[in-house]
């Protein structure tokens, strides 16, 4: 087996560094602790990122494990901050990809994707989401909603407000 080289680079995340190099010898990861600088969802990322731009998979994959196994432990899951950690930090159909998409389509709840928080997360993990939900829930049975009462897809005369408000002040055609 041949000795991997990679250089450090100046501004490298110190705790993943330092992670890194515990685990290099124990292969084991340290436990991290919230505060209110790095928050444990956070660190976790970071870290894999680190390990990310290693290209070390046995690193990435002990990271990733660890992170889940919390997550579970406490029934704590990624918020958007950790989410966009992972999809800025690793390349497009990385595990830690799917991974994301798999957490928010099987433990998500309504209340997670409320507010503005998640019109920050990236397009390409809604669209593995809502590609993830799509392809494992059931057809909706019995009548369509447009069969059942087309009247809620229609106009109610709040048009000509709708142009004074976008400033336009004519009717579409």
């Amino acid at each position: 087996m041949g000795v991997r080289c990679c250089a450090i680079e100046k501004d490298a995340d110190v705790l993943a560094v330092e992670t890194y190099a515990k685990w290099l010898y124990s292969h084991n990861l340290p436990t991290f602790s919230d505060n209110d600088d790095f928050p444990q969802h956070t660190t976790y990322c970071r870290i894999h990122v680190f390990g990310e731009k290693l290209m070390h998979d046995n690193f990435r994959n002990a990271v990733l494990g660890a992170y889940m196994e919390l997550c579970s432990l406490k029934d704590d899951w990624p918020l958007v901050e950790a989410l966009k950690i992972i999809w800025e930090g690793t390349t497009a159909g990385s595990p830690a990809h799917q991974l994301m998409v798999d957490v928010f389509c099987w433990r998500g709840e309504t209340h997670w994707v409320e507010g503005d928080d998640y019109i920050q997360a990236p397009t390409d993990f809604m669209c593995g989401c809502l590609r993830a939900l799509m392809g494992t829930r059931d057809v909706p049975k019995g009548k369509k909603p447009w069969n059942k009462d087309m009247s809620q897809y229609h106009r109610t005369g709040e048009g000509k407000k709708e142009q004074e408000a976008a400033g336009t002040g004519r009717a579409r055609s």
